[in-house]
Formats: structure tokens, sequence, C-alpha cells
């Protein structure tokens, strides 16, 4: 009788004991993730829209800017467009010279800029731009890479760039500041503001051309933008 309960006790303590050990191992496999939940990738539908590139472009000329870029004509910076910054004279002239093809200089060509170095990336731009008469530097020797392109002299370069002719309707006198373009700039603004490339900003009830005044990057990204749009399938 005493070897039987012994018997039993022992059955029973061994089944309490399986059952104890099966549902911890329950409980270990609950806590692993599930394959395809915790650790899955997220359906294409489900991925986080991208970024903007051009969330710092002002919304009238965001479409200009995302077109000049994907031409290649004006860079990037390096958060993002960098729209309100002033546009050098170096970028301008890249801009035209890549619209252009980025045409190889002459074998023997001269730099005459000191201020433009030899391994500098926009050499070959304004030799090409110097070369073609697109622009002529501050002085003999010196280009100004960096300093910042005024408003009559992208109406210039422009002008220059699509070898246009005189306008002859006169379409400056509109302007308040008219006596303030220079009398060089004079049949150069007159035609980008006839091609509607270049047009005035408002000073009170008056309209400025502000000739000697700077331009941003998105601005020329929308004169570029017109421009190519505009006068060269008229060219064509």
């Amino acid at each position: 009788l005493v070897l039987a309960m012994v018997m039993v006790f022992g059955l029973t303590a061994t089944a309490f004991a399986a059952e104890d050990e099966k549902t911890d191992d329950t409980k270990t496999e609950t806590t692993e993730p599930v394959e395809g939940e915790d650790d899955k990738t997220p359906a294409e539908g489900d991925k986080a829209p991208a970024a903007d590139p051009y969330a710092d472009v002002a919304a009238w000329a965001k479409e200009a800017v995302a077109a000049v870029v994907e031409k290649k004509l004006i860079d990037m910076g390096e958060t993002g467009f960098n729209p309100t910054a002033n546009m050098t004279r170096a970028d301008l002239v890249v801009a035209l010279y890549r619209l252009a093809g980025s045409p190889a200089n002459a074998e023997d060509a001269v730099n005459p800029f000191e201020d433009v170095a030899d391994d500098a990336a926009y050499k070959d731009a304004v030799i090409w731009a110097k070369d073609k008469g697109i622009v002529a530097g501050k002085s003999e020797t010196s280009f100004d890479p960096t300093g910042d392109v005024k408003r009559q002299e992208i109406a210039k370069i422009l002008f220059v760039y699509a070898g246009a002719k005189n306008v002859e309707e006169d379409n400056l006198a509109a302007f308040a500041d008219v006596e303030d373009i220079a009398a060089w700039a004079k049949d150069f603004v007159n035609w980008a503001v006839a091609s509607k490339l270049i047009s005035g900003s408002a000073a009170g009830d008056a309209v400025n051309m502000d000739p000697n005044g700077t331009a941003t990057r998105q601005q020329v990204a929308v004169i570029l933008n017109r421009y190519i749009n505009e006068i060269l399938p008229a060219d064509d």
C-alpha cells in the first residue's frame, strides 16, 4: 500500500513538472518577435513620402527651379536649393555654358582673369563666355566670379548669349528709376523687358527696374526657365 501511494504521488509530481515545463516553453515562444510583424519592411504604400528637395523655394519659383536643376544648369546647395542667396557671376556663366552643351575651349584659349584659378570649377565656362563676348569681366584681369550679378548685367549677358537684336519699342518709360539704368545697358534691359524675361518690382505706386540690384538664385532660375521656354523655341 505504501509502495502504491509512493508511485501515485510520483506520477502526479511528474505530470505537474511536465505541465510547468510546457507552460514555460509557451511563454518563451510568445515573447519572440513574429516574423513579418515587428521587424517587417513597410509595404510600398506604407512608406513615408520623400522629402521635398525644393521645400525652401517660394511657390512661384518652384516649378522653374525644378526645371533648371533637372537640366543641371544650376546646382543644389548643401541643404536645399538655397533660393534666396544672390546669384554669382560665375554661377550664371556656368548655367549658360551648360545650356550650350559645355563646349570645349580651343587648346590655345587663354584665361585673362587673375581671380579665376586654374583649378576653379567655373574656369572653362568663364573662358568660353569671354571668348564668345558674353562677358567682359570687371577689368582686363578681373572677372569677380563670386560677386553678385546685377540685374542689368543679366539682361546684357542673355542678350549677347541669345544673339538678340534691339527692340524698337520703348519698354523702359514705365519704370520710375529708368534713369538708373546705365547707358550701355538700356538696349539690353529694353529687350529683356520686351521678352518678358525681366520685370520690375512694385515700389508703392511706382514700378522700379532696380538695374543695379542683385538677383536671387530662384529669380535667376525663373528667368532662365522663361528663356528656355520662350526665346529658344522662337530662335529655332
